[in-house]
């Protein structure tokens, strides 16, 4: 690789545009790593493209582009948790949290009842970790629904059944 130079540039879905200076270095394997240290900006979440070219002199030997994802910190601990969390089992189901929703009232609402809440982070390792609220979009393993424990009797005012 000697005498090649790397250019690089980080773009954004609005257009914008980062370059980054980049090193080569020979790496075992007969790889090369691009290294931006610890230059490289801060880049919103979501979908970037980075463009990258290898020269030597004026003639382009390589070019690229990569789509990278981008996630905050918390956006990658769940996309951990979700990737490692197991499928929901033939008697359960996965629902998605709504903003602001805790655990208990996720439950009442689609389960009838707070009962399940151990039974729900027994399902969910890592889930008390994420505090009381739960965040927006948070996939939720969830039991079977229980049959209402009391039956009532259906009473007719007037008539015969």
């Amino acid at each position: 690789m000697e005498g090649v130079e790397a250019a690089c540039a980080a773009r954004g879905p609005s257009g914008s545009l980062w370059p980054l200076e980049v090193q080569i270095t020979d790496a075992p394997g007969g790889r090369y790593r691009l290294d931006a240290g610890n230059g490289a900006p801060l880049w919103p979440s979501g979908i970037l493209w980075l463009d990258w070219r290898l020269s030597r002199g004026a003639v382009t030997v390589y070019a690229a582009t990569l789509s990278i994802l981008v996630q905050s910190p918390e956006e990658a601990a769940e996309a951990r948790r979700r990737d490692t969390a197991a499928a929901p089992g033939a008697d359960q189901r996965r629902v998605w949290a709504e903003g602001g929703d805790l655990l208990d009232a996720l439950c009442r609402r689609e389960l009838g009842s707070e009962r399940p809440v151990a039974e729900v982070l027994a399902l969910n390792p890592g889930l008390a970790a994420l505090g009381l609220t739960l965040p927006a979009g948070l996939g939720v393993i969830l039991p079977a629904r229980a049959a209402p424990s009391v039956v009532v009797p259906q009473i007719r005012l007037w008539g015969d059944p």
